[in-house]
Order: C-alpha cells, then sequence, then structure tokens
C-alpha cells in the first residue's frame, strides 16, 4: 500500500433539498453517524488535514454557480481508499445512507511536494 501522504482527496459536499426538510432529530442522527464515518475512515488510514463549511458566503441549499456547501481534504494512500470512503455514504446493508442528504464529488491528485516544502521554508 502507498504512503498515506502520498495522495490528496478533496471532498466537496453539498445538502440536499431531503437535508433542508428534515426534523433536528433526523439531522441530530445523520450528523452523529457522519462523525462515527469519520472515525473508521481515520482508522482505516485516512489523515483529515483540513475541513471547511460555507456558511459566510451561502444560505441555503447550493445552487447557480456555487455547487458546494462543504469541503473536506483528506491524505489518502490510494483510490481504493477514496472508493471505501464515497462507499460509506451509500452503503448497501440497511444502514443510514448519508447520500440522501448530501451530494458529494472528489477530486484526488498527487501532492505537489516542491510547492509544499517551499511554503514550509518560509
Amino acid at each position: 500500500m502507498a504512503n498515506c501522504n502520498e495522495f490528496v482527496a478533496i471532498f466537496r459536499g453539498a445538502f440536499t433539498a431531503a437535508w433542508g426538510s428534515a426534523p433536528q432529530e433526523t439531522k441530530d442522527e445523520v450528523t452523529q453517524h457522519w462523525a462515527e464515518l469519520h472515525s473508521e475512515w481515520t482508522d482505516m488510514g485516512a489523515e483529515l488535514l483540513a475541513t471547511l463549511d460555507d456558511t459566510y458566503t451561502r444560505i441555503g441549499l447550493p445552487g447557480g454557480s456555487k455547487q458546494w456547501s462543504f469541503y473536506e481534504v483528506w491524505a489518502v494512500s490510494d483510490f481504493e481508499m477514496v472508493k471505501s470512503i464515497l462507499d460509506s455514504y451509500r452503503p448497501e446493508d440497511g444502514t443510514l445512507r448519508l447520500d440522501k442528504y448530501f451530494r458529494i464529488e472528489v477530486v484526488v491528485g498527487p501532492r505537489i511536494p516542491d510547492l509544499e516544502r517551499a511554503a514550509e521554508d518560509n
């Protein structure tokens, strides 16, 4: 398996209408399940580098030119890890499906070590 720092995956998410219309109890259940999944992803070797909630420049559900409401940046070892994370949003075993409440897209690629080193040197 490749080093976990080899790739960076940016998960872009958007809340769906189901999230907007869900009662607070459901939102709490979804949020708890989502947090538990983050622990599972960390246990499989992914490293959460940053999160961003686009609450300052958006109100309501995403649309128009701003397609995303939140972002997560993960260090991952390979594409299989990215697939495993995505699959956990849409399980087929009867557990809570987060893809009902979030739309997710991933951008993944190798790190750019020369730029990271230059930033660390300054």
